[in-house]
């Protein structure tokens, strides 16, 4: 008899082990992907909105030319029009040229002073950015903890791109410190869950102090994995075996036994390929399906469960296998994008908790989404509608410069051809004096309005992105003698002296010679016309491999404030300074010397003060210096 009784312990002991183990996979399984979806729906949303925003043509156009205030503006307004709708109702910018930091809360507490800071390599507190340049993934996850608020929050950083060269990063960050409770809190004995990245490092777990914070700017040595937790090798194996096998199937769910703290644990493992996390619900099945008293329990109950291990069978699955199973099919009805779920448990027990919980998850996911969904089609309505404006004011514009370019220059041409003929006295002398004084005020009109057409041209032809540079291995030192000599009959009406410094033996310049010739004319044109009689303007050319060729005109003239220095590079404006504004002159000069310098990849400076002078910078990058 009491081998009899034994035996059937140990037989009854093995059933319910098969049946706890089965249980404790379809749980594991459902978990996971209860789990997965409540982990992705605010997560995708908000990757969804920062990878847009990364990829805003405003944004892209700001952080590559970041000194136009024109696309600043537009930039920032752009930043400000997401903020509105990211969930936590922040976001930060960090343009990679300069290393400025721009910043907004939900508050609006940064209006107008949205540029906190300045990013510097050598900060370990910016070098979670350095480390996110260096990574070609598009949206990458930064788990920040505040251990004295106990506030958990994903930064989500997307790098931004100009012709696949990195020229920020951007996003928001999101606020998960309720949501990692709640699912890290199973209040289930025996089951307990975590997330880790793609290489192990723990992003949350129910033990605050396994947790990997600031996984970007840490080394592989540094970081708490999860391999840490595991007691042998070949567990550690297996998980990696499993890791990598999700990512190449990342829909699937895998379930294991690992050795955990000494101890063999079940883990049900899935991929959250979105953001690169692996969710494990980890879950010791006996203590899980049957507490602490399972030996006690099964000793006193051997003999009515082997009378009643049938009828015990048929209940599990009314009672668990078929609630379960109705769970199994309505997560493959969720995953098809069907929301209208016929799915009810009224029981107050776990799966009915977890199928209640699983039917309000996917009716916020279905709500969110139509919500998403239209907001992103109403935006990009305004989008395509301002687009379309945009194209049609544009093409207006340079069909109206190309009637004029013709209407203007064929009478300009003919004025210029004759009064040159008449100068020449090809037919004849002309007479009185006067009229030759005359016919040369008209020539230097006509040639003065030739010019500005041409100046017109070219800024219409660089804003719409057809201007051409015909580039050419340039002489800077001669070039600079031979453009002095052009100009030195201006400066000698004057008394002005003008000083050129240059190294006879630098390398040449690639570029294109006329634009070259244009801004070079226009800074000299300028330092004459603002300096006294008498006073020196100095040209200097240098040239360095790190910083690029730089041309340098500084004046002793009248100078300019900060807001004349913005003036002048405005278009069809000047200095408010009394004398500037007694100059002629159309105020396109410095406007189309900086955009043609942008068209090189350069750049164009001014530094002066009031009665200080003025000094002029050109810089062409380095890649232009053609060493022979």
């Amino acid at each position: 008899m009491i081998f009899l009784v034994v035996g059937s312990f140990f037989v009854l002991d093995q059933l319910i082990t098969n049946v706890i183990t089965g249980l404790s996979e379809r749980f594991a399984t459902q978990q996971i992907h209860y789990d997965r979806g409540r982990t992705m729906q605010p997560l995708l949303q908000e990757i969804v909105l920062a990878r847009k925003l990364a990829r805003s043509p405003a944004v892209i156009a700001w952080a590559a030319d970041e000194e136009d205030p024109i696309k600043a503006q537009r930039g920032l307004a752009e930043l400000e029009s997401f903020r509105e709708i990211f969930k936590d109702g922040s976001y930060f910018f960090a343009i990679h040229n300069s290393g400025h930091y721009f910043f907004n809360d939900a508050a609006n507490g940064y209006a107008g002073k949205q540029l906190r800071y300045t990013l510097l390599p050598d900060q370990d507190k910016d070098a979670w950015y350095y480390a996110t340049v260096k990574n070609p993934v598009e949206c990458q996850l930064n788990v920040n903890n505040d251990s004295e608020l106990q506030v958990t929050k994903i930064w989500i950083n997307c790098l931004v791109k100009d012709n696949g060269k990195v020229v920020g990063v951007i996003g928001t960050g999101i606020e998960l410190t309720k949501f990692i409770r709640a699912v890290l809190d199973a209040h289930q004995d025996g089951v307990w869950n975590m997330f880790i990245d793609g290489n192990g490092a723990i992003q949350a777990h129910p033990d605050v102090n396994q947790i990997d914070y600031h996984t970007l700017t840490k080394d592989a040595g540094e970081k708490n994995t999860v391999y840490r937790l595991l007691s042998n090798d070949q567990s550690r194996s297996r998980l990696k075996a499993i890791l990598e096998k999700l990512k190449s199937a990342p829909l699937d769910i895998e379930t294991t036994t690992l050795s955990i703290d000494g101890k063999q644990t079940l883990v049900g493992i899935g991929y959250l390929k979105e953001i690169d996390w692996f969710n494990l619900t980890v879950m010791t099945p006996r203590v899980w399906a049957l507490g602490r008293n399972f030996i006690p329990l099964a000793s006193l109950l051997v003999i009515g469960m082997l009378l009643t291990l049938v009828f015990s069978a048929m209940v599990i699955n009314r009672i668990v296998l078929t609630r379960i199973d109705r769970l199994d099919q309505a997560v493959d009805q969720v995953k098809g994008n069907d929301y209208a779920l016929d799915l009810k448990d009224d029981e107050e027990d776990e799966l009915g908790r977890l199928t209640s919980s699983f039917v309000e998850m996917a009716e916020g996911v279905q709500e969110n989404r139509a919500s998403l969904e239209a907001e992103i089609e109403e935006r990009t309505k305004d989008l395509v509608v301002a687009r379309d404006d945009a194209q049609a004011a544009n093409r207006a514009k340079s069909e109206f410069l190309a009637m004029m370019s013709h209407d203007l220059r064929t009478p300009l041409n003919a004025v210029i051809g004759f009064s040159d003929m008449i100068q020449a006295e090809t037919f004849g002398p002309v007479g009185d004096d006067r009229y030759a004084t005359y016919l040369r005020d008209i020539n230097e009109s006509g040639q003065l309005l030739l010019s500005l057409i041409d100046v017109v041209l070219d800024i219409s032809k660089i804003e719409a992105g057809k201007f051409d540079l015909i580039e050419t291995e340039v002489d800077v030192p001669a070039f600079l003698q031979r453009s002095i000599k052009l100009i030195s009959p201006q400066a000698n009406d004057r008394h002005i002296t003008l000083e050129l410094e240059c190294d006879d033996q630098a390398p040449a310049l690639l570029c294109d010679q006329r634009p070259l010739s244009q801004i070079v004319n226009n800074l000299l044109s300028n330092a004459i016309k603002f300096s006294d009689e008498g006073q020196t303007i100095s040209i200097k050319s240098s040239f360095d491999t790190t910083r690029g060729y730089v041309i340098r005109v500084t004046d002793d003239g009248i100078g300019m404030d900060e807001t004349d220095i913005h003036k002048a590079l405005e278009p069809f404006s000047q200095a408010d300074a009394s004398r500037a504004r007694n100059q002629e002159g159309t105020g396109l000069g410095l406007y189309v010397s900086r955009l043609l310098m942008g068209q090189h990849g350069g750049t164009l400076e001014i530094d002066s003060a009031p009665d200080e002078g003025t000094t002029v910078t050109v810089t062409f990058p380095p890649e232009r210096i053609i060493n022979s």
